[in-house]
């Protein structure tokens, strides 16, 4: 076909956590991206990848029509603890128990007692494991929770585990669960970044706040339309660059998993002539106005031929 709607989905998912991948598997895990870091989302070498620059030919026009990304809610956001074996051990801090007694340790936080939290987080369960050494072993999550913010402390008292030292366990973003870890995309045609400030600096681009990808995720709705489309005139090396928000993604945790969404318009051979010509004339290009003008040179050619 001469001209086709296509779309283009990144995540930042590969086997084990590390790298890029051309095919994506049930198994592959989310890939640590800092804080304020820059990936391309066709050959960054993070996550989901294609193995060249995204470039249209001498007789290829492209005009992209959307784009939009997992969104970035900043500090100061709240969710459900991680449920799971271990989703809260890495987040134990000193001192560490070491004389506590072996056995299994269940409770909700700030209902049981001597099951505390810092925070407001409410709802929360727990399962605290010491191990035959005294130490803590495990630190499961049985119930989720809500209102758990990054900074909280929850805090199994030694009145429960046995020992002097308490169990308290810090709260990092990758212990909660709905954060908005996204951050915001970017189009770059050849070396200019399409989205700039008024005084021409550097900006990230679209925020997935206004752009949200899934559509409606965390109840955030699209407040932004690409509006007009970009061109990428034939013979022009695009690309596509997310860069990531206020929370720096780990290796391995699911809810660091961001997405980017691309949707554009490829118009070979005779459409892409075409599609330049319409830019010429100062008319939108679009799969009508293609047509349109396809249509007008048969009609000419039909008044021509009588």
């Amino acid at each position: 076909m001469a001209m086709r709607s296509q779309i283009y989905e990144w995540t930042n998912l590969a086997p084990n956590g590390t790298g890029s991948t051309l095919f994506r598997l049930s198994t592959d895990q989310a890939v640590a991206v800092a804080s304020g870091t820059t990936v391309s989302i066709f050959i960054g070498g993070v996550g989901y990848n294609i193995t060249k620059p995204a470039e249209t030919t001498a007789t290829q026009f492209v005009v992209i029509e959307d784009v939009s990304c997992t969104p970035d809610g900043g500090t100061g956001q709240t969710g459900g603890l991680p449920v799971g074996t271990d989703t809260l051990l890495s987040s134990l801090t000193a001192p560490l128990p070491s004389a506590a007694t072996p056995g299994s340790y269940s409770g909700t936080i700030g209902v049981t007692a001597n099951f505390s939290t810092s925070g407001s987080g409410t709802g929360g369960q727990i399962t605290v494991v010491i191990a035959g050494g005294g130490a803590v072993g495990n630190a499961n999550v049985t119930v989720s929770g809500t209102g758990y913010a990054v900074g909280d402390t929850i805090t199994v008292g030694s009145a429960v585990i046995g020992g002097a030292v308490d169990a308290v366990f810090t709260l990092t973003a990758s212990d909660i669960t709905t954060l908005q870890n996204g951050g915001s995309l970017q189009i770059r045609i050849n070396t200019t970044n399409y989205f700039q400030n008024p005084d021409v600096t550097e900006q990230a681009g679209v925020p997935g706040l206004a752009s949200p990808y899934p559509r409606g995720t965390s109840n955030l709705l699209k407040t932004f339309d690409l509006y007009p489309d970009i061109y990428v005139l034939p013979g022009q090396v695009y690309d596509v660059l997310y860069t990531q928000g206020g929370y720096s993604l780990q290796s391995g945790e699911f809810q660091d998993v961001v997405a980017a969404f691309l949707k554009y318009t490829l118009y070979d051979g005779p459409d892409a002539l075409i599609a330049n010509k319409l830019l010429e004339l100062g008319i939108t290009v679009n799969p009508n106005n293609v047509d349109w003008y396809k249509r007008t040179l048969i009609e000419q050619q039909s008044v021509a031929t009588v």
